[in-house]
């Protein structure tokens, strides 16, 4: 998302003149000092713009599904930004009125996700981060409004942010979330049932080691040549998809410390 602005500064500020001692007309020293003031206020307004424009990074995935998505991660860290369709004829409009960690939760009286436990007398009503750990990796889901579209949603979230925090395994890993088709993020409350209990289900492409050189690419036959292997994600992975050596490897994007 970005956002522009122009602005118009005046090159003379001869209109804007006061009578001197002589007679003559020339602009003040206090108009003068406005006018310089003025350009550098606007100079930091365009400055701060483009920082705001930097700063939003663009939706992942953007979906209207009912019923999950596919995350494809390519490294540890990353954050997924995932966009809801917002909207009187979005499919998924349930969806962005709530999604909920624990099956069962009221979703009247409990904000997005992490939230299960309030009630008629007791509401929580500010959206809280889910961060679940898997046997293959650790995740933080941070619910956020508006979308990297622009989009707002009235009641729930518009964007879900998910972190790969860490991973101990590769392959595919899977989160199951919960939703209420009775409730619409458009309308602002619930006509039908309110407990979440349809889930929407996020499927996770963990991502896997990969080499992008070797060196050296040659030596004797005899061996005995030190070798570097320099790639990504050779930290954290294990079983099948995992690096194989005699020791763990040095770091996440490289190999060292044998030979061939």
């Amino acid at each position: 998302m970005s956002h522009a602005i122009a602005v118009a500064i005046p090159e003379k500020v001869g209109e804007l003149a006061v009578p001197t001692r002589d007679g003559e007309a020339k602009p003040s020293r206090l108009l003068r000092s406005l006018w310089r003031a003025a350009q550098r206020i606007c100079i930091a307004a365009v400055v701060m713009l483009g920082a705001m424009a930097a700063a939003n990074a663009a939706c992942d995935q953007t979906t209207d599904s009912t019923s999950g998505v596919t995350i494809n991660f390519t490294s540890v860290g990353q954050i997924y930004r995932l966009c809801l369709t917002v909207g009187a004829a979005a499919a998924d409009d349930s969806v962005v009125y709530g999604v909920y960690s624990v099956a069962g939760t009221d979703a009247f009286y409990n904000a997005p996700i992490a939230n299960s436990s309030g009630h008629s007398g007791s509401p929580l009503l500010t959206a809280a981060d889910y961060s679940p750990t898997t046997s293959k990796a650790t995740y933080t889901f941070h619910p956020t409004n508006p979308n990297q579209n622009g989009q707002s949603a009235k009641a729930g979230q518009a964007e879900i942010d998910i972190t790969l925090n860490s991973k101990t395994g590769g392959g595919q890993d899977s989160i199951t979330l919960y939703y209420t088709p009775g409730c619409s993020d458009f309308n602002v409350g619930c006509s039908g049932s309110s407990i979440a209990n349809t889930p929407y289900t996020f499927t996770i492409n963990l991502p896997s080691p990969t080499v992008t050189s070797i060196s050296p690419t040659t030596g004797p036959l005899a061996g005995g040549t030190s070798v570097v292997i320099t790639g990504t994600n050779f930290t954290g992975t294990t079983g099948a998809a995992g690096v194989k050596r005699a020791g763990p490897a040095n770091s996440d994007s490289s190999l060292s410390g044998f030979s061939a």
